[in-house]
């Protein structure tokens, strides 16, 4: 049986999709086979450089998560994800676009 929908997942995963944006990454929000929202970020000047974050749930709480499994931080914290998120994909420019 699928697990329900945070009712905030999807405008995370937007909000996580325009900061990333802010810091000069290309994203597109779409949804999975499991109905959570996921963010394709891109390093613009490395195309290769690209990957998929979903927020989801585990032990009664719901997270962005790497591909590869690992939590990244609650949907709730943005800017945690967006820095480890543009540290991976782009690591010449950490931090937010305005520092």
């Amino acid at each position: 049986m699928p697990t329900q929908a945070h009712p905030r997942a999807q405008e995370q995963a937007e909000a996580l999709a325009d900061e990333l944006s802010r810091r000069g990454l290309a994203t597109r929000v779409s949804m999975d086979g499991l109905h959570h929202p996921c963010v394709r970020a891109t390093n613009t000047a490395l195309s290769r450089m690209s990957e998929d974050v979903y927020a989801a749930p585990a032990d009664g709480s719901w997270f962005f998560w790497w591909s590869w499994a690992e939590r990244i931080g609650p949907i709730d914290d943005v800017t945690k994800a967006a820095d480890a998120i543009t540290y991976v994909l782009n690591p010449h420019m950490s931090g937010p676009a305005s520092a």
